[in-house]
């Protein structure tokens, strides 16, 4: 037996259109203000965005489209195969945390944000030159092992 999925389409431009629109109202002072994301007030609004699509569900599933069986709809019920979700989850963040650093890495943007002369092997040696961005490593060159 197959089990059919009907799509509510009311329900999810319901959920669409009050989650970006609360995300949206949010973020137009943060766009209007001459300092953007300088502002003092920006962790605030950024912290009060991401409550924008449970709020969107909240609304949706109370009263635009009410269901019976909300704890599974919404996904707040495991069901029989958590533990598939639990090892996905798991690995799926230390992947795109791996991944953010190579990337990171790979464009040179990582030493600016660490000091990777500490971690270096004992036979790297590069001239450290400061400028008001930060740090970089300039004219690094291998000796011992690595040569």
């Amino acid at each position: 037996m197959y089990r059919v999925w009907m799509l509510d389409r009311k329900g999810l431009a319901g959920f669409l259109a009050i989650s970006f629109g609360i995300a949206w109202v949010l973020a137009v002072p943060l766009l209007l203000d001459p300092r953007h994301l300088a502002a003092p007030w920006t962790k605030g609004v950024l912290a009060a965005t991401m409550f924008a699509p449970a709020i969107a569900t909240f609304v949706v599933t109370r009263w635009i489209s009410p269901s019976t069986a909300l704890r599974t709809e919404t996904g707040l019920v495991l069901g029989r195969r958590w533990v598939r979700f639990w090892i996905f989850a798991d690995l799926g963040m230390l992947f795109f945390v791996v991944g953010a650093l190579v990337v990171g890495w790979t464009l040179g943007l990582l030493p600016k944000l660490l000091p990777l002369e500490q971690w270096a092997p004992s036979g790297a040696r590069g001239t450290r030159q400061s400028s008001r961005s930060g740090t970089t490593i300039r004219n690094t060159t291998l000796s011992g092992r690595f040569s």
